[in-house]
């Protein structure tokens, strides 16, 4: 009982501090996105359960400037890159590869998970992925200046 205060105030500080650093880096990324030239990030790796369909029918329907990220091939130099940052941030820690990312001016960008239609897919049940996968082509074509 006698911690309790302190413990108040420990939880006080952490959130003083924590959610305007949350609130700046949400800001940054959202502003520091929307004037990237690629608008469209795509995140994959090399795995046989998804690879062939990502090549085949998610690849061919996007724009040229498309900024592909292959988490397979080591070496690129990632951690540095900002697009890599940008996909690290807003991916989180749940259902990351494969997906996409669509970048939008000044708003939050669409996310496209495939990790659990992918999953779904190769149980023998694809709708959901097809689903998915109409619902990224329909936003492509919706993004401004899409290509």
């Amino acid at each position: 009982m006698i911690f309790m205060p302190l413990i108040l105030l420990y939880a006080g500080i952490v959130l003083v501090v924590s959610l305007p650093y949350r609130l700046f880096q949400f800001l940054f990324h959202v502003v520091a996105g929307s004037f990237r030239q690629s608008r469209v990030i795509l995140v994959y790796s090399d795995s046989p359960k998804w690879k062939a369909q990502i090549e085949t029918q998610i690849i061919p329907g996007l724009p040229e400037n498309t900024l592909i990220l292959n988490l397979s091939k080591p070496g690129l130099g990632l951690s540095a890159n900002f697009d890599y940052r940008q996909y690290t941030y807003w991916a989180g820690r749940r259902e990351y590869c494969p997906m996409v990312i669509l970048r939008r001016p000044l708003r939050k960008p669409l996310l496209f998970r495939f990790y659990k239609a992918f999953r779904k897919s190769s149980g023998g049940d694809s709708t959901e992925l097809q689903v998915l996968i109409q619902s990224l082509h329909s936003a492509l074509k919706a993004l401004p200046n899409a290509a």
